[in-house]
């Protein structure tokens, strides 16, 4: 795809998180889709907006994240400049006034490199659009460690595209919703207890019932713990349970997993170390699982969404 008959038709969104692409630029996720290095006029159009919508939060300019590299000193951090051509602006640019756009952010959630590209869109001759929740919440944080992006990740990107676009979204609402469901958590803080909530919101919705009340094998604990490893081991890439925690079956997890949901949902502490939740290690552990979790089922139930139907029947 041609970038200079790109930037004189359809829309083109600015790449929110930092990311560094290892990868020979332009990458086409389809012929109407594609992301590139930002010109020199669409830097100098992101700057200006993230100056004006964003300049005053955080302890930075917001453009820094872009043109600096954090160095970590103890408790201290250091903003040390690139050189121009080693700047991280990056854009998406698509032939349509959008839709395109869209499609390609809500598979990139559910991939290994997402691409936070909802939070500012320019389009041609009317001017640009900008998500404040996500693009101001974004830089109230110290600049994250930038995540290398390889053709891997990329292609892993374009393949879950292609199967959310040729998606039946009519037959399988619940799918989508889910999946908007899932981007709508970027709204909240980094720290905030309600993504255990809804990530479990999330997962209770794709696979599970409502539990009998005079069966207590029907629980959506039981559920979880019957379901989720049948589902992991149809997966691409099966959930990693050693990585996250240091031992016990899948079922003690997902038993620890749901106190620590019920825990929160309840307005308690979690203790982790505490025998029930000594597993889990620490939030940060259980709440990257929870995520990964959402993203393989989203993924995966987007190859056979009706084996997700048929096992919340079950």
């Amino acid at each position: 795809m041609n970038i200079s008959e790109i930037s004189s038709q359809g829309c083109w969104a600015f790449v929110l998180n930092q990311i560094d692409i290892e990868v020979e630029l332009p990458f086409s996720f389809d012929e109407n889709c594609s992301i590139h290095k930002a010109t020199e006029a669409q830097i100098q159009k992101i700057k200006q907006i993230l100056l004006e919508k964003a300049g005053g939060i955080g302890f930075a300019k917001p453009t820094q994240f872009y043109e600096c590299d954090a160095v970590m000193d103890g408790a201290s951090t250091t903003l040390m400049a690139l050189p121009e051509n080693e700047w991280r602006y990056y854009v998406v640019s698509t032939s349509d006034n959008g839709g395109a756009k869209n499609n390609l952010h809500m598979a990139s959630n559910i991939s290994s490199a997402p691409l936070e590209i909802s939070a500012l869109t320019f389009y041609l001759n009317t001017g640009f659009g900008w998500r404040s929740g996500v693009l101001q919440s974004h830089f109230e944080r110290f600049p994250v460690p930038v995540k290398k992006i390889g053709k891997d990740e990329l292609l892993e990107t374009a393949e879950v595209y292609q199967s959310y676009i040729s998606f039946d979204k009519e037959m399988y609402p619940e799918i989508p919703r889910a999946m908007s469901m899932f981007d709508s958590l970027s709204f909240l803080m980094e720290n905030s207890v309600f993504h255990v909530l809804g990530l479990f919101a999330i997962i209770e919705m794709l696979i599970t019932h409502n539990p009998k009340l005079e069966d207590r094998g029907d629980s959506i604990t039981h559920q979880m713990q019957s379901k989720i490893p049948l589902l992991s081991r149809r997966f691409h890439k099966p959930l990693d349970y050693l990585f996250h925690f240091s031992g016990g079956t899948e079922k003690k997890v997902w038993s620890a997993l749901y106190k620590y949901r019920s825990a929160m949902a309840h307005g308690g502490l979690p203790d982790f170390a505490s025998s029930d939740l000594r597993i889990l290690k620490n939030a940060n552990n259980a709440d990257d699982f929870l995520r990964e979790v959402v993203k393989s089922l989203l993924r995966h139930s987007l190859k056979e969404p009706q084996l997700y139907r048929d096992l919340r029947n079950c």
